[in-house]
């Protein structure tokens, strides 16, 4: 028996950027702030790229990365997200390769002034996704292909603390509705199998993001942490005696599903240039695959560069 489902990083859900205004202040990890706009502009902007590769089980690299474009005000602003990611489980069994492509966005409502020091952030976020995966029985030689493609909404609800302008953190909660179109092709037993469903299910989401100037100008420290929970669509291989002999079918199954995304930054700001300064980045992801009375887990390591175009 199987279980099989897809995750990477962030997410279920979607995503916004820590990130860094000026070289004197750290940005505010939600919004920009009344100060991270240049003279005489209307709104700030925000840019951020990163690629790098991740680990699977097997020692197999893979490539991952992701985009983020963002434009706002001290009080409002949204930010769209794209990213591309893999993970695989091996329970000694089976093997599940599995990869995921989202595109997401956001939109935020900030209340009180940039001064506060605690401020509240409503927001609303939502996108598609797509989980791909293959799963091989190693004893049977069967093998599954499974794709979910998902449209989610959810809405956020945090709280930004600012201490002092070298510091930031943000943390939010909330919750939404996931629409899922599954479709399955197989070969068990050597017969091909076809499948496909649609299900609308609850998704729950978490993000805590911070921010800290270690020197002016030199270098600053980021950490982003994405969780969402939901539930995913997938094929389980049941074993059944009968007549002496032993038969193998097909089944598509609901399984639960988390989500942690958790990566650190080093901006490098003494190299800025043009607006832009290179980062180092690193972290993990991790997923758990809950259902059928059994659950399956993997913890994917993460790193790669990029380049970030901080809100001003």
């Amino acid at each position: 028996m199987s279980i099989t489902s897809c995750g990477c990083r962030r997410a279920g859900v979607a995503a916004a950027l820590i990130a860094f205004s000026s070289p004197a202040l750290a940005q505010n990890t939600a919004t920009p702030q009344g100060d991270d706009t240049q003279d005489g502009a209307l709104v700030a902007w925000l840019a951020d790229a990163n690629i790098g590769a991740l680990r699977l089980q097997n020692d197999e690299l893979k490539a991952q990365g992701d985009l983020t474009l963002g434009i706002g005000q001290d009080w409002w602003g949204g930010t769209a997200w794209g990213s591309g990611s893999a993970y695989e489980i091996d329970n000694g069994a089976g093997l599940n390769d599995t990869t995921k492509l989202e595109g997401t966005g956001d939109a935020w409502l900030t209340t009180g002034d940039a001064p506060d020091v605690l401020r509240l952030v409503l927001r609303a976020s939502g996108g598609g996704f797509n989980y791909s995966s293959t799963v091989y029985k190693k004893a049977s030689g069967s093998y599954t292909d499974d794709d979910s493609w998902f449209g989610r909404g959810s809405l956020l609800i945090g709280g930004q603390l600012r201490p002092d302008p070298t510091f930031h953190a943000y943390l939010a909660v909330g919750g939404g509705f996931q629409y899922e179109w599954y479709d399955t092709t197989g070969f068990v037993a050597s017969n091909y199998t076809f499948d496909d469903k649609q299900e609308l299910s609850f998704v729950g989401s978490a993000r805590l993001e911070a921010h800290w100037t270690v020197a002016q100008d030199i270098v600053s420290l980021r950490v982003r942490s994405l969780a969402t929970y939901f539930q995913l669509t997938r094929n389980s291989e049941f074993l059944a005696a009968s007549g002496g002999t032993v038969s193998q079918q097909l089944a598509s199954t609901s399984f639960s599903q988390l989500e942690v995304s958790s990566r650190g930054f080093i901006d490098v700001d003494a190299a800025s240039f043009f607006g832009f300064r290179p980062t180092l980045s690193g972290g993990l992801d991790y997923v758990r695959v809950s259902g059928e009375g059994q659950s399956q887990s993997t913890t994917v390591p993460v790193f790669g560069a990029g380049l970030l175009h901080p809100w001003m």
